[in-house]
């Protein structure tokens, strides 16, 4: 378990170090005075979080350790005011660019500094370094502590994925995404990127492949302007101690909903529908969630409409004849299943099926939850549709 440390009367210490998965709070009024080193240690099991709410100060130096696992991307962002791009030294690092919906690698000069609240990603090969040890270092520099406004953000109208940034978390402790943070201008989702998974969370309570609200220390998360006058203020209010996982599952929808999920190589993907009096019919971007297509070996399941991919999808009320495309992606060819764990709040004389449309079959899915079906790469990804009907066949066919 995760350990607090009240240290209301301490003042003075010399070396100071947070374990993994434990925690300290330098409270209010209380500083703080490092006479040697201050380091926050991170490993597979998680890393050290550390909320300074009083001063602190360090003599020597502080670092903060970031757990990299080898082969695969990670979304990171700096804790303190003057890294470089060398604290990533033999790990490929890069940023990414809204306007082209494409990346731009860091690699020289090293001296390159870090954005504060700028997210990154970044990829630890096993030719280089393999699974490491990341370590923000410094002498001349501090923790973040301040409150971070950024009114920078990008939008570019037209873009493949307009208005989509890569934000940092820059505290050496977790954040609570809500509906309290200060923004202008922007969607509600916030979407992290979980061993080729997104993961996402609305301020409205809405979860996404289980995100949750947590932003965990030196993550960076995703987020989504919607015109060039978007600004988010990271209040200091939102930091919190976190030991806990990711993701667990998320509070009551309240809302007339149907999810899809369906699972490869023990990773889960999923879609979801969400009918709410507060949307629009067409790209609603305050509440709909456009898909980010995940890793090969796992799968990618989404809605479709008006030549988009959506990962969540709000729609008016009126559900009653509606059909919705379906799509599903995977790099394997193969027998997979979909499944829909949760069909809520609907209309009891509104029945709801899954439609194979290269089979021409269709499945009530109140009375079978999980279809079975073979797919290869070369099918088309318009698989399925979800359909709607006021009233019952008697039959799986429709």
């Amino acid at each position: 378990d995760a350990e607090l440390i009240s240290n209301a009367h301490i003042n003075v210490v010399n070396d100071f170090e947070v374990k993994p998965d434990a925690w300290f709070t330098n409270t209010i009024n209380n500083a703080l005075n490092v006479g040697a080193d201050a380091i926050f240690k991170a490993d597979a099991t998680g890393m050290a979080s550390y909320i300074d709410d009083g001063g602190t100060t360090v003599t020597g130096t502080t670092n903060v350790e970031q757990y990299i696992t080898s082969e695969r991307w990670h979304l990171v962002s700096s804790p303190i005011t003057d890294a470089t791009i060398n604290t990533y030294y033999d790990v490929h690092l890069k940023f990414y660019n809204e306007p082209t919906n494409s990346w731009t690698y860091l690699v020289n000069p090293v001296t390159i500094p870090m954005n504060i609240a700028q997210g990154y990603s970044a990829w630890s090969s096993d030719s280089y370094l393999g699974t490491t040890t990341v370590t923000f270092s410094t002498l001349t520099g501090q923790l973040n502590s301040t409150e971070i406004t950024v009114d920078t953000l990008d939008y570019t109208s037209g873009a493949t994925l307009a208005g989509f940034n890569l934000m940092g978390n820059p505290y050496p402790c977790a954040l609570n995404w809500s509906s309290n943070w200060p923004m202008t201008n922007l969607s509600g989702w916030m979407q992290i990127y979980d061993n080729g998974i997104y993961r996402g969370y609305h301020i409205d309570g809405t979860s996404y492949n289980g995100g949750t609200p947590i932003i965990p220390s030196t993550q960076g998360f995703w987020i989504r302007a919607l015109g060039s006058d978007a600004s988010i203020t990271i209040p200091l209010s939102a930091r919190v101690h976190n030991s806990q996982g990711f993701y667990k599952d998320a509070g009551k929808q309240d809302h007339p909903m149907v999810s899809l999920s369906s699972e490869i190589n023990g990773v889960t993907d999923e879609t979801k529908l969400v009918f709410s009096p507060q949307t629009i019919i067409g790209l609603d971007p305050k509440f709909d969630l456009e898909k980010f297509e995940n890793v090969d070996d796992a799968p990618t399941l989404f809605t479709m409409s008006e030549g988009r991919e959506y990962a969540v999808n709000y729609l008016p009320e009126d559900y009653d004849n509606l059909i919705i495309p379906v799509g599903f992606k995977t790099g394997q060819e193969g027998l997979y299943q979909i499944k829909s764990p949760v069909i809520a709040n609907m209309s009891t004389n509104v029945h709801v099926y899954l439609q194979d449309v290269k089979l021409d079959k269709t499945v009530e899915l109140y009375e079978n939850s999980v279809y079975e079906f073979v797919f290869s790469p070369l099918d088309e990804p318009h698989r399925f549709n979800l359909i709607f009907k006021d009233g019952y066949f008697g039959s799986e066919e429709l």
